[in-house]
């Protein structure tokens, strides 16, 4: 993927080690993880139609046509994918053009991935926890 989140486990430190534990071949743990990522790629691509990122800041508008940001044709929003790697989500687009939005990279902004320096939003951490202790 050209551009893509790993949300690694060790983010939730006290979970993450019963998880490792029972380590990424335990068929639930793995049916979780596959739960979650599922959930976060449809969670994107929602924000996508909402024209937010995962932190719900809208999107700045466009100016060169009517519509949505980076809804004109949605190659971007369908290339979103999530798999899981190990004990590690990986969300991410293999669109050439993703990261120039996700990092305001010679256009504006359009932030569709969370950022390690903001971490995982709460809500995302909740469904984690919620999905993994079940």
């Amino acid at each position: 993927m050209d551009i893509e989140l790993v949300a690694d486990t060790k983010q939730l430190q006290e979970l993450a080690r019963k998880v490792k534990s029972l380590g990424p071949h335990n068929p639930k743990i793995r049916a979780g993880l596959n739960e979650i990522a599922a959930l976060w790629e449809n969670r994107i691509k929602a924000n996508f139609r909402r024209s937010v990122n995962p932190y719900g800041v809208k999107w700045a508008d466009i100016k060169h046509r009517k519509g949505q940001p980076l809804i004109d044709t949605g190659m971007l929003r369908n290339s979103i994918q999530g798999e899981v790697r190990g004990l590690s989500i990986v969300l991410g687009s293999s669109i050439e053009y993703a990261e120039a939005h996700q990092k305001g990279i010679t256009v504006k902004q359009r932030m569709f991935l969370p950022v390690a320096s903001l971490g995982l939003p709460d809500k995302w951490k909740n469904e984690y926890v919620k999905i993994i202790t079940k």
